[in-house]
């Protein structure tokens, strides 16, 4: 005998639905996100970055210098000492910022690694990192055992 779903069950199944417009994020946060690449960046686009990491008041001088996100990678400090940024804090949290922003988004490929069991496995930037977090390195030594 079938019991009948309450009208709470049938909300419940349609919350969880996987349409594929579930996955997608809005226009207007498309419009917000930078490119997928930093080296693809324009000047207004480095300029935009700068404010929302704290840098308010250099994004004029980026841009009077049309540094593009090209430029980024290899920006040193007599750079930023041309571009009269003389605070040396300011000079070194600017390169940490480029730094970590090349290393982040710079890496758009998959990683392949080679298990002898399965052979050669393609694997997304995103598992690379969640693999690299200390809570997954943990299971690293868990062996199966059979019986």
């Amino acid at each position: 005998m079938q019991r009948k779903r309450r009208k709470s069950e049938d909300t419940e199944d349609k919350r969880y639905c996987t349409s594929p417009t579930m996955f997608q994020t809005p226009v207007a946060d498309q419009r917000e996100q930078q490119p997928a690449r930093f080296d693809q960046w324009n000047v207004d686009e480095v300029a935009s970055f700068l404010p929302r990491h704290g840098f308010n008041e250099y994004s004029s001088v980026f841009r009077d210098h049309k540094i593009t996100g090209r430029h980024l990678s290899s920006l040193n400090q007599q750079d930023l000492l041309d571009m009269d940024i003389t605070a040396v804090g300011v000079q070194k949290d600017l390169l940490k910022l480029f730094s970590d922003v090349c290393r982040s988004k710079g890496n758009d490929l998959s990683k392949v690694f080679n298990d002898p069991i399965h052979g050669h496995i393609e694997l997304h930037p995103l598992l690379i990192k969640i693999i690299d977090t200390p809570q997954f390195q943990r299971l690293r030594n868990i062996k199966q055992l059979g019986w």
